[in-house]
């Protein structure tokens, strides 16, 4: 869904409220897609501009980021299983949510796995990055 029209930057201020208060442990990215936020069109939970970029560095959340389901009809139309992992990853996702059910993948958690390795494997994405992301998520479940 493109919102570059609809969307207006006053819907970042409560954002900007809650994580300058410490009251936000993780945020759900969706699979929408704004032109001028990211001219490449990636949608948001796949775009590096609007995790690494605008969350984390511009409104300074230091908490998980977590996907919509990947495999939603909006990333699974237009990118393979493992390309969106990856792109997810590499955009600054720390968990990644798969619904697997529209259309099941027995072998969806180890695939995810493998295609993560690969980043690793490539010297795509760091291992600092990657224990990051796992300590992230380690102090949302104690919380």
């Amino acid at each position: 869904m493109d919102i570059s029209e609809d969307w207006q930057e006053k819907e970042l201020e409560p954002y900007k409220i809650m994580i300058g208060s410490g009251l936000i442990d993780a945020v759900m990215t969706a699979h929408v897609v704004h032109y001028g936020l990211d001219p490449s069109g990636l949608p948001a939970t796949l775009s590096p501009v609007l995790l690494n970029g605008m969350l984390r560095q511009n409104l300074g959340f230091d908490g998980v980021i977590m996907t919509d389901d990947l495999q939603m009809q909006a990333i699974a139309s237009r990118y393979g299983f493992k390309e969106a992992v990856q792109r997810a990853v590499l955009a600054g996702a720390d968990l990644l949510i798969v619904g697997n059910n529209l259309e099941r993948n027995p072998d969806a958690l180890e695939q995810g796995v493998q295609a993560v390795q690969e980043l690793l494997d490539q010297g795509r994405i760091s291992e600092k990055r990657i224990h990051a992301s796992l300590q992230r998520v380690e102090l949302l479940l104690h919380f």
